[in-house]
This record gives C-alpha cells, structure tokens and sequence, in this order.
C-alpha cells in the first residue's frame, strides 16, 4: 500500500491517501466513514448476495460491505451493527423482462428495535426509470439522488425530495445549473 501525504494550505495536519484493496477484480465504490475505524462501500463481490448477474457488468448486483481501515478485513454489511442511524437509502437493481431491461430503483428501510426492517420502494419510483446514487443533506431531511428517465436531458440529472421523519415529499429536479 502506498500512502501519499498531502499538506493542507494553512494546516499543520498531514492528510494521508491509502488504497485499501490491490486488485481490479471488483467495483467497489460509494465508500463513507462509519464509526471512524471502518468505512462501509458498495460491491459487486463474490460475497454479494442474491443469485443474479448484472446484464451490464456480467457481476453480481451490488451490495454493501463493511471494511475495518486497520486490518483491510471486509464484511457483507450486517444489521446489527450498533450505530445511530435509523433509516438507510439506497439504490437496488433489478431484472425486469416485462419492460426487456434491467432498472435500478430508490429503497429505504427503517430501523425498529434495533434491526432493519423489510426494504421498501421509495414512494415516488416509477417503472422504466433509472434511479441511483443516493445522498442525504440537512441533517437527513434532504436526499439528493440522480435518475434517468421522462424529463432527463441528457441522461442522469440530480433530483431531491425532503422527509420529515415519516413521509416523504414528491421529487423536484435541481436547476439547469447542476444539471446538463
């Protein structure tokens, strides 16, 4: 592993970048701190769950997996990992041979007592349209995501949508300054 040290202008902390796996055999990617020791990433890995194999990738769909930074170790993310969060976005792919396409949808699933709660489609999915790449802002009560679909101009554009702790609002497209 090589590790490069960066300078911040103004700073007297050294930042270090470390690449974590040493191999081109996966996707891994979407990675986020959690718990400081560990960082939780999405993978198509052999560990992944489910059957299928993505059309597009000829991998197995994506799942996410848990890394401790330390010993490398990687994980299949599991529920019962003590943390604070209580409801968890994400974007799931799926075969559909009525529409002759694979889609990816927006899910979410709560956290009750403890465990992870049944996966839900997002209330404002629709057929035919391709969702991804989900991102929460405001202390959680803004997700920004990307969907290709009706209204794209040229592909994916950025959406969001608010929740206020139990429902979720309709999505509304960012303005034609982000997006193409």
């Amino acid at each position: 592993c090589q590790s490069l040290k960066l300078q911040r202008e103004g700073a007297d902390k050294n930042i270090s970048i470390e690449e974590l796996f040493d191999d081109d055999l996966y996707s891994d990617y979407g990675a986020v701190i959690y718990d400081n020791d560990f960082l939780v990433f999405t993978s198509d890995r052999e560990m992944s769950t489910g059957n299928g194999t993505y059309d597009w990738t000829g991998k197995k769909f994506s799942d996410l997996f848990i890394v401790d930074k330390e010993s490398k170790s990687v994980q299949r993310f599991d529920a019962l990992i003590n943390s604070d969060f209580s409801i968890c976005v994400f974007s799931r792919c799926y075969d559909n041979s009525e529409y002759n396409n694979q889609y990816c949808k927006l899910m979410y699933s709560m956290r009750v007592d403890g465990i992870w709660v049944e996966p839900m489609d997002m209330p404002f999915t629709k057929n035919e349209i391709n969702y991804g790449q989900p991102c929460f802002f405001e202390k959680d009560s803004v997700l920004i995501f990307s969907a290709v679909g009706e209204n794209a101009a040229q592909g994916f554009d950025l959406w969001y949508c608010e929740y206020n702790g139990s429902t979720w609002s309709e999505p509304f497209q960012l303005p034609s300054v982000i997006n193409s």
